[in-house]
């Protein structure tokens, strides 16, 4: 009962200083500051609670979740609790904020003296830079004695100080660096980039573990022999040292490559080798389709079954390899022991997608106008967990029903100014909701399964990590490539076993080089046959072709020729003699395709001419299309099919087509 009257009660009308009750008393401290870098990039550091709340000297956070009940009608709330000052406390943690303008996180506690505390920031372009006003306070139902108030007032001043001095330091240095410069990019992005470039000191920016020395040299060791190049090598190795336990406890690859200035598949082959040497752990997190959160992690594939659950939204969802299960890394806890400690999971830190977040109180209304930048967006409310798209249109009004029902959003009355966009939240529910607002079209940057499966680094540094014996993991969409020698019976009759076979290896490194510089992996080799896969279908087809004239050019004498399928779709990620490996439809038909193709062509269904970088690759190269009708063998209907002969031309010069 005690949680569902506060469940009602907190509202975003609650500020410091207001009266909640008879007996209630607020403690506060404001400061201001201008800070020499603009508001985008300051809110991204000001607004992380998470951060704010290690500062001021709270203690980490365990979370629960409740099933309430708010007149008539479950709820499902997160309670946080951590030791205090006073001991024990459970709370409600909520957070308003709009995105490079302000935040407001609150946390409602259930026990103990205080019954609101929190953080209030306002950011304002300034001259220079930004203006920031930082409020943090408490209040309590009862007055402290002068003694504890003494304390709650320094501890509140001295750590709005120390951050807003550390901040001042920070963005001076990156004006001097140059590294002031605003992207589209969500602001919690930019600012991680921006740390990331600077590898700022201090405990305002995080916490660094103890290192083990003689372990991390032996390591260093290993690692210094990877086939890394050795700017690389050596940033990846003073990231061991040098980063913050937070980095290090979840490390995305293609975030890095960013900060650091390298390509993204340079730098996820770089951790593959750091972890095979034992500096780093690769470990696999599932993305949840609703909230877009980390729901959970597993150390291996093997760990992965056909379903995730995600405690915040208490969904279970699918996998696919291919959208939602994400490789991370994180620092070998043999060489340094990181914090994976947590003081407010409801930090925009976390939620980077976030662009606003309102609370509406129980069957109550808000009116927002909003700046919305052009792109795709959907509203998620917290408690009931719905979700929908939001039609954004500059000058509009839309008005955001929630019932316990259903989430409907309607054309309002009236419009806004400009660009700007007017939002009516209207909550029809006897409890208060959080009302956020997302960008639809922003993905984060990681490694997603998919990513990982087209590197050869993985199957050969990690030949071993697979789904578990009867587990499919889904993928869906990858690119599958089948090439085969004609003439390789013969080739063995006319020069010898021994001659043959070196001719073979080296028409497979062939491929391996073909199909890696293209960002494809070869999975296996099957005889003569080569299985590859890809992300893009462009990739896949540039390398097909090269292959092809690479076998042309080196082996045609001999008699050897190459003969290629390639097909795109939805596949499975199984385990097979101890590997990783892929089947279904799209592995079929591609070994079909590769089949009907004759020695030097590259055989694909007639739809895949639709990609555009195809397209442009016949255009550009003139080459010979033949368009033919078969039926395959696993297929109910003929299919309509086309064999590129790679490098043939007309005698005009100009692309020519044979039906």
């Amino acid at each position: 009962m005690v949680i569902a009257r506060a469940l009602a009660a907190l509202s975003p009308g609650v500020k410091a200083g207001s009266t909640l009750g008879p007996m209630t008393t607020q403690y506060s401290r404001t400061l201001e500051r201008h800070l020499p870098a603009p508001p985008e990039l300051v809110w991204g550091l000001v607004a992380d609670s998470n951060r704010w709340d290690r500062l001021v000297g709270l203690n980490p956070t365990q979370y629960r979740y409740a099933a309430l009940e708010a007149g008539g009608q479950p709820v499902r709330a997160r309670i946080g609790r951590a030791m205090q000052s006073w001991g024990e406390s459970e709370w409600l943690e909520r957070g308003e904020w709009v995105e490079g303008q302000r935040i407001h996180g609150m946390r409602r506690y259930l026990s103990g003296p205080a019954q609101l505390g929190g953080f209030r920031a306002e950011l304002l372009p300034a001259e220079g830079g930004s203006r920031v006003s930082f409020t943090a306070y408490m209040e309590s139902d009862t007055p402290l004695d002068a003694r504890m108030e003494s304390r709650v007032l320094q501890a509140i001043e001295a750590a709005l100080k120390h951050y807003l001095d550390s901040l001042e330091q920070l963005f001076t240095s990156a004006r001097e660096r140059g590294c002031l410069e605003v992207s589209s990019a969500p602001a919690v992005i930019q600012a991680r980039h921006l740390l990331g470039r600077l590898e700022p000191d201090g405990s305002a920016f995080g916490l660094r573990g103890m290192i083990q020395e003689k372990e991390l040299q032996h390591r260093a060791q290993r690692f210094s022999t990877a086939p890394v190049v050795p700017e690389l090598r050596e940033r990846i190795l003073r990231f061991v040292r040098e980063g913050f336990d937070d980095e290090l406890g979840q490390i995305r690859p293609f975030e890095l490559a960013r900060t650091w200035g390298f390509e993204r598949r340079e730098v996820l082959r770089g951790f593959l080798h750091a972890a095979r040497a034992g500096l780093y752990e690769l470990q696999w997190q599932l993305e949840c389709p609703m909230c877009r959160g980390g729901s959970q992690e597993a150390p291996s594939l093997e760990n992965l079954k056909r379903e995730g659950y995600c405690i915040d939204c208490d969904r279970s969802f699918g996998l696919d390899f291919a959208s939602n299960v994400e490789a991370i890394f994180r620092v070998s806890p043999a060489i340094r022991m990181v914090s994976t400690s947590t003081w407010c999971v409801a930090s925009p830190w976390f939620r980077p997608h976030v662009l606003a977040n309102f609370i509406v109180p129980p069957n109550g209304r808000r009116e927002v106008t909003l700046e919305l930048p052009k792109g795709a967006y959907t509203l998620r409310t917290t408690m009931r967990r719905y979700r929908t798209g939001l039609p954004v249109r500059s000058g509009a009004t839309l008005q955001v029903t929630l019932d316990p029902g259903a989430l409907q959003v309607t054309a309002g009355e009236g419009g806004a100014e400009g660009s700007r966009v007017s939002l009516v939240l209207v909550n029809e529910t006897p409890h208060e909701e959080e009302f956020s607002i997302e960008r639809a079209d922003w993905a984060p940057e990681a490694a997603l399964g998919r990513d990982v499966i087209a590197l050869r680094d993985f199957h050969e540094l990690f030949s071993t990590e697979a789904p578990a014996t009867g587990v499919e993991l889904t993928i869906g969409s990858t690119v599958v490539l089948f090439s085969d020698l004609t003439g390789s019976t013969a080739l063995y009759e006319q020069i010898g076993d021994a001659r043959a076979f070196a001719l073979i290896e080296q028409h497979f490194r062939i491929a391996e080089r073909a199909v890696e510089r293209h960002g494809g992996a070869v999975l296996k080799t099957m005889g003569d046959a080569v299985m590859a896969t890809f992300l893009r279908a462009g990739d896949a087809f540039e390398a097909a072709l090269e292959l092809v004239r690479e076998t042309e050019r080196l082996h045609s004498h001999h008699g050897l020729r190459v003969k290629v399928g390639l097909h795109e779709g939805p596949c499975l990620a199984v385990r097979a003699n101890q590997r990783l490996d892929l089947f279904g439809t799209t592995v079929n038909l591609a070994a079909r395709l590769q089949a009907e193709a004759k020695g030097g062509q590259v055989v694909v269904l007639e739809r895949l001419l639709e990609h555009p970088e195809i397209r442009d690759q016949i255009e550009l190269g003139r080459l010979e299309l033949h368009r033919f009708e078969v039926e395959l063998r696993g297929v109910s209907q003929r299919q309509h099919c086309i064999a590129v002969t790679a490098g043939e031309r007309s005698q005009d010069g100009k692309r020519r087509e044979q039906r």
